[in-house]
């Protein structure tokens, strides 16, 4: 799992998560924090955290 710091980009709080929990998406709108599940997923956060005014702040493993 990968956290980003999300400034501006959450409202509302965020879950999302394959049906096999081999990807997810949770989302912290207080802390403005992504946790990112999966390796795929995380992969496209990277590519398109420039896009994304997003950041990574730490991996869990």
């Amino acid at each position: 799992m990968c956290i980003f710091r999300a400034i501006g980009l959450m409202e509302i709080i965020i879950f999302f998560v394959k049906m096999d929990w081999t990807c997810g998406l949770f989302g912290h709108p207080w802390r403005q924090e992504l946790c990112v599940l999966g390796e795929a997923l995380i992969q496209a956060f990277e590519e398109e955290k420039e896009r994304l005014n997003i950041k990574e702040i730490g991996d869990v493993k």
